[in-house]
């Protein structure tokens, strides 16, 4: 292919990766706070759970803030 394609390519796809990073972090605060919701509600979550969302929003945090 010529390299004109791959450009266009890499070009479509610099743009999409932010965009994907920005609905992975709006998904990640939305499931915080259904988390703390649930926490008020006094809900039974697992703890599993509990650790996983945490950890994926400290790791989007610190994906956004570097």
């Amino acid at each position: 292919m010529p390299t004109t394609v791959y450009r266009i390519i890499g070009l479509l796809l610099g743009l999409a990766v932010p965009f994907v990073f920005l609905w992975l972090k709006i998904s990640f605060l939305l499931l915080f706070l259904l988390l703390v919701y649930a926490e008020h509600r006094k809900v039974k979550v697992p703890l599993s759970g509990t650790y996983f969302i945490a950890g994926m929003l400290i790791g989007s945090i610190i994906t956004f803030v570097t």
